[in-house]
């Protein structure tokens, strides 16, 4: 019984959150790895570029992820 819930919340996990396009992963977090080197390589940054990048990352990661579930949801309807 349990082995079947473990089951199940695998395929939840799975099927409905983590993005199945594995290509896309590196075309969404390569650009921003290189941009984020090069500016930070480009000479004096900005005080606060730092938490920028993090809420862009944030940001980003946040809307690639809810893709997925509500691409589910729209065909479920």
């Amino acid at each position: 019984m349990a082995e079947t819930a473990v089951q199940r919340r695998t395929w939840f996990r799975k099927t409905l959150v983590v993005p199945t396009e594995h290509g896309a992963w590196s075309w969404l977090l390569v650009p921003f790895l290189t941009g984020a080197l090069v500016g930070s390589l480009a000479g004096n940054p900005a005080p606060f570029s730092g938490m920028a990048l993090v809420f862009t990352l944030i940001g980003g990661l946040s809307a690639y992820m809810s893709r997925q579930p509500a691409t589910a949801l729209l065909r479920i309807r």
